[in-house]
C-alpha cells in the first residue's frame, strides 16, 4: 500500500479547455499512471496539484488577482 494517498475525490470530469480533471485536478496521464509512480513522483503529482488549484478560476488564490 502506498504511503501517499491518491487524490481522487470520484469527481471524474474532465475539463476540455485545459484536459485536467475537475475533481482531483490530475492531467489524464498522471490519472493513468498513478499506480505505477513511485512515492517522489505522487509526491510531485501533489504538488503540480496545488499549483492548478490556484490557477483554478474562482479559487481563493485567484480571488485577489485581477484580470
Amino acid at each position: 500500500m502506498s504511503g501517499v494517498p491518491s487524490p481522487c475525490v470520484q469527481v471524474c470530469t474532465l475539463d476540455p479547455a485545459t484536459e485536467v480533471c475537475r475533481g482531483c485536478f490530475r492531467t489524464l496521464e498522471e490519472i493513468a499512471n498513478w499506480p505505477s509512480y513511485t512515492e517522489a513522483q505522487k509526491a510531485e503529482v501533489w504538488r503540480r496539484i496545488a499549483e492548478r488549484r490556484g490557477a483554478a478560476p474562482g479559487s481563493p488564490a485567484q480571488a485577489g488577482r485581477r484580470p
